[in-house]
């Protein structure tokens, strides 16, 4: 889709030593910074395993969490607009 050679097997590889990094990101107020480190990691991560430029990895990686949030939001919108015609009648 977004032009990458890799493996499945690189790919397995590079999450999992990216997954690695969340386990100290319980840690309050520094655990941010794991977490924000694991999301580079996992970008540099794809960009390297499947030989692709920084921004289609970022866009590999984010892409599906910005499509959840959306799609959150619109549910949230068509909830609140259900909850209102039924509270207030025209």
């Amino acid at each position: 889709m977004l032009g990458g050679k890799g493996s499945y097997e690189g790919t397995v590889r590079f999450i999992s030593y990216a997954t690695a990094v969340m386990l100290l990101s319980w840690i309050p107020f520094i655990g941010w910074i794991f977490g924000f480190y694991g999301i580079y990691l996992y970008i540099l991560g794809g960009m390297i395993v499947h030989d692709v430029s920084m921004v289609k990895s970022a866009i590999a990686v984010l892409l599906p969490t910005f499509l959840i949030i959306l799609i959150v939001i619109i549910m949230v919108v068509l909830a609140g607009s259900i909850a209102y015609t039924m509270i207030f009648p025209s």
